[in-house]
């Protein structure tokens, strides 16, 4: 819908002259599945710093099992789920997951300290996190006790 108006194109703005882009009517997973039925050997995930490389098959399989897991965890459609990771491929899965079963993804700066992660968690309502270790191993995770210990409520996982 654009100004109270059910649309097929809206106007692309883009370095090319714009144009009309097409509105694609599918979610995030629906398209997720939809290319690893077409195209499952094809790479769909490359990370060269840590040797990692997905194909849309494995991509699924990924993103399919943490989707199941956040069910687990009681993350319904529409929670907030704080995601505080680097630039890391568990991070793209996570992401594509939390889009898969309806949750919204609040992304969490990598260099937060203890006061951003306090004010974007109770800002954000986020009703769980999903993190990676930090830059220096354990940061994060003492981050997270210390504000467990200021009562930010929050479900953990990692």
């Amino acid at each position: 819908m654009l100004f109270g108006r059910e649309v097929d194109e809206i106007p692309a703005f883009s370095g090319r002259g714009g144009g009309l882009m097409k509105i694609v009517r599918k979610t995030i997973g629906h398209m997720l599945n939809e290319i690893a039925g077409k195209v499952p050997n094809r790479e769909a995930l490359i990370h060269t710093d840590v040797n990692v490389r997905y194909n849309y098959s494995l991509l699924l399989w990924e993103v399919d099992k943490a989707a199941k897991g956040l069910i687990q965890m009681s993350i319904d459609p529409g929670d907030r789920v704080a995601l505080w990771a680097p630039n890391i491929p568990e991070w793209i899965v996570a992401q594509l997951a939390l889009s898969k079963i309806g949750a919204i993804s609040v992304p969490v700066d990598p260099g937060a300290g203890l006061k951003d992660l306090q004010y974007l968690l109770e800002q954000s309502e986020s009703k769980a996190i999903i993190m990676a270790r930090g830059l220096e191993e354990d940061e994060y995770i003492e981050l997270i006790l210390e504000a467990k210990i200021r009562r930010i409520p929050l479900n953990t996982s990692s």
